[in-house]
């Protein structure tokens, strides 16, 4: 189904980054940018009389020779989550094909390596394998350009780029892919006597003095005749088209103006932005257009009819402003991305990686609209602004961090919020942008309003931590909010200043940046015209110190303050809820508060959606019953509340059984990442993305049905979608497939048996066989016969100690189950060592023979 690949496509984009090089199916980028590019370092080597080297790679059957095993493990390495890596080998399942030609068509048969033809998916997928495979090898734009699989490759010598051709050559060849002989040409700027040819494992290079790069004729000596030419002929093939409407004298003028503005014109236009017409050559082109339109008119020179009349009878403009009106729309695209990607973004990236941080909350981007994107140095942005460019917030994050965000909520210009998950933990990060002191006070309390909703909705469990500019001052001294805030503010309190404290009294927050006591000159971090201001640091939860209790001197203080606490006695009390409320009190006493990550006095890990809903239904029922005590309102919080204890306690029996099902990869981390559901809105976006009348998918329905169904096919769709998700968590055995091969590749396992094996588990319904995988899981636990012993996954440990062979135990425990195997609890017996040992000696055994017999 064509919409369920627009929707997953749209997934992947969001956590995968493709690399600058890559012009090919990205947003805001285009044939044009490539081709400018292109143009325009030949231009200026040959302005400065030196050497450029160039040669065009190109791959065989590029998409019908990816491997699908490399494009999983790109998936993978690019950060797409696992179950999205199933989803689409589930499209690729069973995928089968037929041959047409003249004389009809072949008979089915199965397709096992490439990409699908027509998938609206396949050109990304592409990308991301294009991505992956030239990592190691690729330099930067413009010494490497890339469009899907043409890909161009520039160098001041012709050694160098000889090399780096073979460097590209091998990094495709060993992972699947095919550079071709006979489409690879090299191209040399202000060539000079013997500068000789480029060879690729020993075949000499085609070389050649002009080029077809994507579409658009490219000359080693800077001329654009040819390409004048070839645009020309573009124009009249594609006049010929629609030769039958244009030349119909039944249809009037008006519309066959816009036929040939839609038709003809941007055969006749692309690529001319990026080329320097001479007015010979732009003469050439007005009069082939003048000749069409006459034709199509039905005008010939006899009537003599000016040029200007035929223009104007047919709607058309002159060429030769209509390719200036383009140039300059696409170099003020050009200079946009400038300032954005180089400008202020680069140098925020910059101070970024220097001072080390991974996750900054921004505010007043001046950038309108709600989008990501990469501003260098391994840093994305996402952020939020209006058409207006006034105010607008963001929050940058670290490239390592992207795949990690599961939701982006943008809820105004002034707020928004990201969700993380960073090793199992749940992090919220709020970026808001309060209005300043002289703004309306229904424009302040819209954001308060704001940045206590997002807030609300945060889970109770889950971290967070606050990036606000508030534009306020808390003022010096703590008098009545030491919970809050320290006392070594600046100036006095004013409302705004207010407004954070009390903000920060609802969540349980505290003002960071007041507790730390410094020069006046290092808390002002403003100053003009004689005034100054502190800027607030991220709100974040307290949390006691308890750190500290590793100095002995803390330590033996906390003992002491503790036992006064509780009467002077030496025993702790039996009661928990007594004794767990005096340590925690006198540890803030004694040890004091910081500003750390928020404790969890709940386990909230395994909290799903359907639990986080019904609470918060609950928290609403229980604050409609705060306003109103009303009966009614009583009864229907405490059935709430009745019922949220049911889906807790049937959540966390759930979480815990399925606690050791999870599979991980070989570093221990879980490869099952979290993703959020399918939403509604997503599945609108696709639909809109998605143009009428193109070919119908395996489902045979036309993504017009979708479309005139409205609301009631969106709601379909993404429940549809959802249930695709779940019912492919149980797709796979415990034994996880990746982990088989990559120990029987270190167990030096040649390649051509691994693929043997690997075939006998293609759509395999049977058991696994683990001799090779228990030998390598185990290789850093195990101990010498017959200490240790295995039989398939039958395993003995033995020691002459029960703390030892505890310990053993846990050791293997561990070596196992991170890497997706399960220690039974039912069926693991533990046996005296002595005694196994007793037995041995008495029948006659010497240990020696014992280990050569095992």
């Amino acid at each position: 189904m064509k919409v369920w690949e627009r929707v997953v496509e749209a997934k992947l984009r969001k956590v995968v980054e493709i690399c600058e090089q890559q012009y090919g199916f990205m947003p805001r980028k285009s044939t044009t940018d490539a081709i400018f590019a292109l143009r325009i370092l030949m231009e200026k080597y040959r302005d400065g009389q030196r050497e450029l080297h160039c040669v065009f790679v190109d791959l065989e059957k590029a998409y019908d020779r990816v491997p699908r095993e490399e494009l999983w493990y790109c998936m993978r390495k690019s950060g797409v989550a696992e179950k999205y890596v199933r989803v689409v080998q589930d499209m690729y399942e069973r995928s089968r094909t037929v041959v047409r030609c003249a004389v009809g068509q072949t008979e089915e048969f199965n397709v096992e390596v490439g990409l699908h033809q027509g998938l609206a998916l396949s050109p990304f997928l592409f990308a991301i394998v294009m991505d992956q495979l030239s990592e190691e090898v690729r330099q930067e734009s413009p010494w490497t350009m890339m469009l899907a699989d043409d890909s161009v490759i520039c160098s001041e010598s012709r050694e160098q780029v000889e090399e780096s051709l073979e460097r590209w050559r091998f990094a495709l060849e060993r992972r699947g892919m095919k550079v071709s002989r006979s489409k690879t040409e090299y191209m040399c700027v202000n060539e000079r006597e013997g500068s000789g040819t480029v060879r690729l494992q020993g075949e000499e290079v085609k070389k050649v003095q002009e080029f077809q790069y994507l579409g658009s004729t490219v000359q080693s000596n800077g001329e654009c005749g040819k390409e004048v030419k070839k645009r020309v002929q573009a124009g009249w093939n594609g006049w010929r088209k629609v030769s039958g409407v244009l030349c119909d004298q039944k249809i009037s003028a008006r519309i066959k103006g816009k036929v040939y503005r839609t038709v003809v014109r941007p055969a006749m236009l692309y690529g001319l932005e990026t080329v320097s017409l001479r007015k010979r050559q732009e003469s050439e082109l007005e009069v082939a257009e003048l000749k069409m339109l006459r034709f199509s008119l039905g005008v010939t020179r006899l009537d003599r009819i000016r040029n200007e009349y035929i223009r104007g009878t047919a709607h058309v403009g002159r060429l030769g402003d209509k390719v200036r009106e383009a140039r300059l729309r696409w170099f003020g695209h050009v200079q946009r991305r400038e300032s954005a990607y180089i400008g202020k973004g680069r140098e925020l990236a910059d101070m970024m990686e220097r001072r080390k941080v991974d996750i900054l909350c921004v505010q007043e981007t001046r950038w309108k609209g709600s989008k990501a994107r990469s501003i260098g140095a391994g840093f994305k942005l996402f952020y939020y602004g209006v058409d207006s460019k006034r105010n607008g917030v963001g929050v940058v994050l670290k490239e390592e961090f992207v795949r990690n965000v599961l939701e982006v909520k943008r809820v105004s210009d002034r707020v928004m919020s990201l969700k993380l998950e960073i090793e199992g933990v749940m992090l919220n990060v709020v970026s808001g942008y309060a209005p300043q002191v002289g703004c309306e006070l229904e424009e302040k309390e819209r954001f308060w309003s704001e940045l206590d909703e997002v807030m609300e909705s945060i889970p109770t469990g889950e971290r967070v931590v606050i990036g606000v500019d508030f534009n306020g001052h808390v003022g010096e001294g703590n008098t009545g909010d030491e919970e809050v805030m320290g006392k070594f503010g600046v100036k006095e309190r004013n409302l705004e200043g207010q407004m954070v404290v009390d903000f920060a009294k609802r969540m349980d927050m505290a003002v960071v940046n007041t507790y730390f006591q410094k020069r006046e000159e290092h808390r002002v971090t403003y100053k003009s015209g004689g005034r100054s201001t502190q800027k607030k640091r991220p709100e974040i939860e307290k949390k006691t110190k308890w750190w500290k209790l590793k100095k002995e001197e803390c330590c033996e203080e906390f003992r002491q303050k503790l036992r006064q606490a509780l009467g002077g006695q030496v025993v702790l009390p039996d009661d928990w809820e007594t004794t767990a409320e005096v340590i925690r009190e006198t540890g803030r006493k004694v040890l004091g508060v910081s500003s750390g990550r928020r404790k969890e006095d709940k386990e909230t890990w395994w909290w799903n959606e359907e639990v986080q809903d019904s609470i918060q239904r609950k928290r609403l029922a229980k604050k409609k019953w705060d306003m109103d005590r009303t009966e009614e309102n009583r009864q229907e919080y405490k059935e709430l509340q009745r019922r949220v204890k049911r889906e807790v306690s049937k959540a966390k029996q759930k979480a815990y059984e399925e606690l050791y099902t999870r599979q991980r990869d070989r570093d221990g981390k879980d490869v099952q990442q979290k993703v959020d559901k399918i939403k509604k809105d997503e599945v609108r976006k696709a639909l809109k993305r998605m143009k009428s009348g193109k070919a119908v998918g395996p489902d045979d329905i036309p993504v017009e049905v979708w479309k005139c169904l409205g609301e009631a096919a969106v709601e379909f769709l993404a429940s549809l979608f959802n249930r695709v998700l779940e019912n492919l968590e149980k797709a796979y055995d415990r034994v996880p497939r990746e982990e088989l091969w990559y120990c029987m590749r270190k167990s030096g396992v040649a390649e051509k048996y691994v693929r043997v094996v690997q075939d006998m588990y293609e759509r395999s319904r049977t058991v696994v066989r683990c001799a090779v995988v228990i030998d390598h899981l185990s290789e850093e636990v195990r101990q010498e016969s017959p200490w240790t012993m295995m039989f398939a996954d039958d395993i003995v440990i033995c020691s002459e100690s029960r703390e030892q062979v505890e310990e053993n135990l846990e050791r293997w425990r561990f070596a196992l189950e991170r890497r997706g195997m399960k220690v039974s609890r039912i069926q693991s017996n533990g046996e005296c060592g002595k005694e196994v040992l007793q037995m041995l000696y008495h029948k006659g055994y010497k240990w020696q023979d014992l280990c050569e017999t095992f």
